[in-house]
């Protein structure tokens, strides 16, 4: 028998990605959200999809350098 995946809702998602569950529908839509599951009408997250969907979004942050004036 497979291990059980954890799964979430899009509630549970939304609210860990500190966004709204609509913010994270017109994500999921335009196919830049994590992965998800679909079963009929349901929607459900693997939170595995949703950590790894974090990590390949890491980004580094900008350096501003300002003009010296002299």
């Amino acid at each position: 028998m497979a291990a059980k995946m954890p799964l979430a809702t899009p509630a549970e998602v939304a609210e860990w990605l500190q966004v709204t569950v609509d913010r994270l529908s017109k994500m999921r839509k335009a196919g830049k959200g994590p992965n998800y599951i679909k079963v009929g009408r349901t929607v459900r997250y693997a939170w595995l999809d949703v950590h790894r969907w974090c990590e390949g979004n890491r980004a580094a942050p900008t350096v501003h350098l300002t003009a010296s004036r002299g």
